[in-house]
């Protein structure tokens, strides 16, 4: 699969919490070498958590935007991310069954436990729900609307 991807420069890879998105993001980033960005760290400073401004959300996603590679990964389905649509080559969609996003959710929150990092469970299930119902629909009028190449991952 990661051989396939070597043509593409721009990758986008999107998917409800616990779909994989971030792993595969981070193992592709490692094989292709092509520096990697979530969106959380857009959306939100990775320091404090709090929500950026939207001057300094565009600064940010800018200047990621403007490298000749990269592969950006999130969940986020805002009017904000239209420009990497824009300049993405491809997409994939890391959709595995609702049982396998909540397994590894629930993976994800046990392990933090274990290394004293706080997650919230019951937020992470609620935005894999919100994902499907919401950002899924929204996700595929850009598809249609931008005309991408898009790539299927289901677990």
């Amino acid at each position: 699969m990661y051989e396939k991807l070597k043509k593409y420069k721009k990758i986008y890879i999107i998917g409800a919490c616990g779909s994989g998105k971030t792993t595969f993001a981070q193992k592709l980033a490692k094989y292709l070498d092509y520096p990697n960005f979530t969106l959380d760290n857009v959306y939100r400073y990775k320091e404090t958590r709090a929500i950026c401004s939207e001057k300094e959300r565009t600064k940010i996603l800018n200047s990621i935007l403007n490298q000749e590679t990269w592969i950006i990964e999130g969940a986020q389905c805002h009017d904000w991310i239209e420009s990497i649509w824009k300049n993405c080559d491809i997409v994939i969609l890391c959709n595995p069954s609702a049982l396998t996003r909540i397994f590894y959710i629930s993976k994800r929150y046990i392990l933090n436990l274990i290394r004293g990092k706080h997650t919230d469970f019951l937020v992470d299930i609620f935005a894999t729900i919100k994902f499907k119902r919401n950002s899924l629909p929204k996700f595929q009028e850009y598809v249609k609307k931008h005309r991408k190449e898009i790539i299927k991952l289901f677990k």
